[in-house]
């Protein structure tokens, strides 16, 4: 995957689907502010908020959503995007981040909770990753405290309304947007020199 015909073809993927990400999240980062009554297609880091918020109760996040799918699949090809920036090296850990997403969809379908959690697991892994790599220090100083606040919030979400929770799902949404903003402008500026 590191060759130079691959290069462009998986930058371009990444960016492509890191925009779509963002496209989503904006739908989502409405829904904090917009309580509708019914979950609609909000994804699982609103429907965790609203459940801490005192909004839903815990079921709420047991109903197998469209926008969880697509968020699945984008993240996971936003981080395959990264693959010839990231691989160098540390193959083992970027196929892990890579991976995670995808395993993701599979654990959801069975168990209609658990994988989603996949996305801040391997988003963890591609923040630190991206310390070393030369114009990606900023993506990686918004994607540590987003993924690991966000990963907190879903493992610390119990049903009951925990204020506390909430607003860290919000920080970490709000971090998590901009780093996948970062990102599509990192990988845009990228494919420019390729």
């Amino acid at each position: 995957m590191e060759g130079k015909s691959a290069t462009p073809l998986l930058l371009h993927v990444g960016l492509v689907a890191s925009v779509l990400v963002v496209v989503l999240f904006i739908g989502g980062l409405k829904s904090f502010f917009v309580f509708l009554p019914a979950l609609g297609l909000q994804n699982w880091l609103v429907v965790l908020f609203r459940i801490n918020a005192g909004q839903l109760g815990a079921d709420a996040l047991r109903i197998l959503n469209p926008v969880d799918f697509a968020a699945l699949v984008l993240v996971g090809l936003t981080f395959l995007g990264l693959w010839p920036l990231l691989a160098r090296g540390r193959k083992v850990w970027v196929s892990i981040a890579v991976a995670m997403p995808f395993i993701g969809i599979p654990l959801l379908l069975i168990t209609h909770l658990a994988g989603r959690s996949a996305v801040m697991g391997a988003g963890l892994i591609v923040s630190v990753l991206m310390l070393g790599i030369p114009g990606f220090k900023t993506a990686a100083y918004l994607g540590i405290p987003a993924n690991a606040l966000l990963l907190v919030g879903d493992f610390g979400t119990t049903g009951s309304p925990m204020p506390v929770v909430a607003v860290a799902l919000a920080a970490g949404y709000v971090l998590l947007f901009a780093w996948f903003v970062v990102i599509a402008v990192s990988l845009w500026r990228r494919m420019r020199h390729t």
